[in-house]
């Protein structure tokens, strides 16, 4: 059987049905068609997202459905997605956002071009469970900017990336380490070896409401930040001023949750989707 050219992988775990159909339909109608579609349920505990998924797989000969026992996280899901793989290019989307209709074709083609480049991304809408719009997200573009920055923060929006497949199988996948933030340890590990890119175009779209990991476990996320740090820090993935950018991150974990809500209602109204939401529960 001749391998497709992407493989999409995606985890999903109690999406609501509107959100999954939507995020599912973004995958199956691009304009690039040559792809598998792999998608791991996670042991959800809903029997819509069963339902969902057996219905559009029956649609879809490209999507391939796997079901986990037990729940296992996004982090071992994707590798298991990624184990199975046939695609020279893998392709993220998570369950509840979507992507625009050309993402792949645009990706598909730069990454043809590029063979330097192992790791691509794109700029993308912040949106809510309305889908309204209300960020941008807007990272370093040229990959000696992306290399500078990712000492700062994540500049990969994790359901916009493409990557080659051999090169992340070659540094060992996901690290089953990290529940949370396990894309940043990805990249920070991809970029020893190689060059990465984000692409100008907004082709994705992301969904954040206060049922999101990025609210619900925001702590914890931190908490696998600096094991991140730390870890790359001694393992000398990261230059030793990185400590700088690591010293703000421990700061910010060490403020209460009932002060971050306080200081995001008070002084941040409207300059973060997460201050956005939280004036919108008042």
């Amino acid at each position: 059987m001749k391998s497709p050219k992407i493989s999409v992988i995606m985890s999903v775990y109690n999406t609501p049905r509107s959100f999954l159909e939507a995020s599912i339909s973004s995958v199956l109608t691009q304009s690039f068609e040559d792809f598998e579609f792999i998608v791991v349920d996670d042991a959800s505990s809903n029997g819509e997202v069963e339902e969902v998924l057996n219905r559009y797989a029956l649609k879809d000969p490209r999507m391939e459905v796997l079901r986990n026992q037990e729940n296992l996280g996004l982090t071992r899901s994707l590798n298991r997605a990624l184990q199975i793989a046939r695609g020279m290019y893998v392709a993220r989307q998570d369950s509840d956002d979507i992507s625009m209709t050309h993402r792949l074709e645009k990706q598909f083609k730069f990454m043809e071009n590029r063979p330097e480049i192992a790791l691509l991304g794109t700029r993308g809408y912040i949106i809510d469970e309305e889908d309204r719009i209300i960020g941008r997200w807007e990272p370093a573009l040229a990959p000696p900017l992306v290399k500078k920055k990712i000492l700062r923060g994540n500049q990969f929006l994790h359901t916009s990336v493409m990557f080659r497949r051999n090169a992340v199988l070659d540094i060992g996948g996901y690290d089953e380490r990290f529940r949370y933030s396990q894309d940043y340890d990805l990249w920070i590990r991809l970029l020893r070896k190689y060059d990465a890119a984000n692409l100008s175009d907004y082709l994705v779209k992301h969904r954040i409401n206060r049922e999101s990991v990025a609210f619900k476990r925001e702590r914890q996320q931190e908490r696998n930040l600096l094991e991140i740090w730390i870890r790359n820090l001694k393992e000398k993935n990261m230059p030793p001023e990185a400590v700088v950018y690591f010293s703000r991150i421990l700061l910010r974990h060490m403020v209460p949750m009932g002060a971050r809500t306080f200081l995001r209602r008070t002084f941040f109204r409207g300059k973060s989707y997460r201050a956005i939401l939280l004036e919108r529960d008042k």
